[in-house]
């Protein structure tokens, strides 16, 4: 009788410890891994939950970022990214669509390309990156000074840099290895090499020692005035009607009024140089990527932008012009969107972006990371870029960036003095237009 009741005794103990592992109980208050079979499934079921992010880009193929994309997916399974790589007559009017469509709060799309300068325009459109994804310290740790000046609003990152991009001087090497010449460091040795190199016939010009100014055929126009009142260390709107301002104006246009190396007659300054009939050029590097794909065998060289002199000592300034990529405020998924930004901006994903890149052009993006720099820095073309990028400043007159209303005020100043209408006059007006459109 006595061993009978210690069986049944352990058949109970048994029973009982099996019902509590069935019935996804914990025993003396710790948790069993693979109880719970509801709650688990629930979790399996949220963790699968499908997200699709829409992502508005510009100007790069799919062809480049798809190896990436599916590589997110994959490591990602519920994500689904729908590329839309957008197409407009100008850069003016996918802005305005843009904004229009934000402005009315609708849900798409989740990611999109935006000009660094136009933040300030979206900003209260936008989702600022979460602080558990993005953190503000590492962002300035490793992106350049002109990404935090642009992107950062309230101690909050509204925008993820994946590229990088500033003004270089861009020179035909076969045209200065005749002249025997080198590049300018100083706009004194811009000046003279340009008249120098200048070719003409019966007063007409045949190559043009420099495409620079008039505002009609030169790219980037805006973006060198800007680059020389950095350099002059003037604040707009207030000396608009400086003597230094006047001097920028006088000083650029002096290159088409004073003493012609360029003229209106000119083809289109990238194809001009793209043909070998100008010696030197200011350009970004997808423009120089353009003028590579149209001429291949042109022998270019590039180098960093001229500077002023200043108390006996150069100065260190540059312009940049880049895209960046932000979340829509309004997106259901805007989390998930911020992520994929941040992963895409690591350093292993820009690699194989530039990699993909270089294989269907000369190059690809530069890099956006401070420590990625070096990367380029034995690369011919790129590593001028990153010359005083510590001190390189965004510009909202920056040319091909969709800033249209900006960059005619200082064509209306320099091609009004062409024609010899007052330069005084000229800027009281341009001062007039600016402080409007800040205010609108």
């Amino acid at each position: 009788m006595f061993k009978l009741s210690i069986k049944k005794i352990l058949t109970i103990y048994f029973l009982l410890i099996a019902t509590f592992i069935l019935g996804g109980c914990s025993l003396l208050g710790y948790n069993i891994p693979f109880l719970s079979k509801e709650k688990s499934a629930n979790q399996d079921n949220k963790k699968k939950e499908k997200v699709t992010l829409v992502y508005w880009s510009l100007f790069e193929d799919y062809s480049i970022i798809e190896p990436l994309l599916k590589e997110y997916q994959q490591q990602n399974p519920h994500i689904k990214i729908i590329y839309e790589q957008k197409d407009f007559d100008n850069l003016n009017a996918y802005k305005d669509s843009l904004l229009s469509k934000l402005i009315k709060g609708e849900k798409t799309p989740d990611i999109l390309r935006i000009h660094q300068t136009w933040i300030p325009f979206f900003v209260s459109y936008l989702a600022p990156a979460p602080k558990s994804t993005l953190d503000i310290l590492e962002f300035q740790k490793d992106f350049y000074p002109s990404a935090q000046k642009s992107l950062i609003y309230n101690n909050k990152i509204y925008a993820m840099p994946l590229m990088f991009d500033s003004l270089a001087l861009f020179y035909n090497k076969d045209l200065f290895d005749f002249a025997k010449v080198s590049p300018p460091s100083t706009w004194s040795d811009f000046s003279s090499l340009a008249n120098s190199l200048t070719k003409r016939s019966n007063n007409t010009i045949k190559v043009s020692g420099a495409a620079f100014g008039n505002a009609s055929n030169v790219a980037h126009f805006s973006d060198i005035i800007s680059l020389m009142i950095q350099q002059s260390k003037l604040t707009l709107p207030e000396d608009f009607t400086s003597p230094a301002m006047k001097d920028i104006i006088k000083f650029y246009t002096s290159f088409v009024k004073t003493n012609p190396v360029w003229s209106d007659k000119m083809a289109y300054s990238p194809l001009a140089f793209a043909q070998g009939n100008v010696a030197m050029m200011f350009g970004t590097s997808w423009r120089l990527a353009d003028i590579l794909k149209e001429n291949p065998s042109l022998n270019v060289g590039v180098v960093p932008v001229p500077q002023a002199v200043d108390n006996n000592s150069l100065t260190k300034n540059n312009v940049t012009s880049f895209w960046v990529e932000g979340v829509n405020k309004s997106s259901s998924n805007y989390d998930e969107a911020w992520k994929l930004l941040v992963w895409l901006s690591k350093k292993e994903q820009l690699t194989k972006r530039f990699t993909n890149a270089s294989e269907t052009r000369p190059f690809g993006e530069l890099y956006p990371r401070i420590s990625m720099q070096k990367n380029l820095s034995e690369n011919p073309y790129l590593s001028a870029f990153y010359a005083n990028a510590e001190n390189a400043m965004p510009s909202i007159f920056s040319d091909a960036s969709g800033n249209d209303a900006y960059v005619n005020i200082f064509k209306n100043i320099i091609e009004g003095y062409i024609k010899g209408i007052s330069l005084d006059e000229l800027l009281k007006i341009a001062q007039k237009e600016y402080v409007r459109l800040q205010n609108n």
